[in-house]
């Protein structure tokens, strides 16, 4: 409902916002270092975070951790997804993997391991049948349920893709990457349109609108744009 704002921080804490950047409740304390991605459930009661410590955490909005830390990753995860329905999270970690886990913390299949190198950012579709990732090696990767790869990767940016998202119906796949560049591309890996450039540097963080029709981007030159 666009009323909640979640952030995971340097101090190793999660925190919860209104629209008016007053904090909700008091932080979630957990991890034992930087928090390096957080999500939250459509309907906002599950919120997701990974750390450096190498763990994915579950939270209810009064910031009690649900169940134990999941534990698999060897490192860093750097990111952390989670379905819909809030019952599938996903994590990928600098260990080069990417996991599917069940809200008891059960890796769901093994650990899906194409890249050559870090898993930057992942992202799962509203149906949560098609999990998307972007990695170090440059690429763009689709997998399904499974674990197999859909198709091959997309492989366009110069350098390392860090931020990667889904559209609603899943027909959009929207990256940003190390080249200053956001990108869309549909489910067959074709890039839709040009390359929207305007960072100076690196694109940090990409996200796509419920309608399909908005992209938005942060980057390392300290701007947030909004694309058509």
């Amino acid at each position: 409902d666009g009323q909640t704002i979640v952030s995971g921080g340097l101090d190793g804490t999660v925190r919860m916002w209104n629209p008016k950047g007053e904090q909700i409740g008091q932080p979630f304390k957990g991890h034992q270092v930087v928090v390096s991605s957080v999500a939250i459930s459509r309907d906002g009661q599950t919120i997701v975070s990974g750390g450096l410590d190498g763990t994915v955490r579950m939270w209810n909005p009064k910031g009690e951790q649900i169940g134990q830390p999941f534990k698999g990753h060897q490192g860093v995860v750097s990111s952390v997804a989670i379905s819909r329905d809030g019952q599938t999270i996903v994590s990928g970690g600098l260990d080069g993997t990417v996991r599917m886990w069940n809200r008891e913390g059960r890796l769901i299949g093994q650990p899906f391991k194409d890249y050559q190198g870090r898993v930057l950012s992942v992202a799962i579709s509203t149906d949560g049948k098609t999990i998307v990732s972007g990695g170090q090696d440059g690429t763009v990767r689709m997998w399904n349920r499974e674990g197999s790869p859909i198709g091959q990767p997309f492989e366009v940016h110069q350098g390392m893709v860090t931020s990667v998202a889904i559209s609603t119906d899943g027909q959009t796949i929207v990256s940003g990457g190390q080249d200053g560049t956001v990108r869309m591309w549909n489910p067959q890996g074709q890039q839709i349109g040009q390359p929207f450039k305007g960072h100076q540097g690196e694109v940090s963080s990409v996200a796509i609108g419920m309608d399909g029709q908005t992209i938005v981007s942060g980057g390392q030159d300290g701007t947030v744009r909004m694309w058509n």
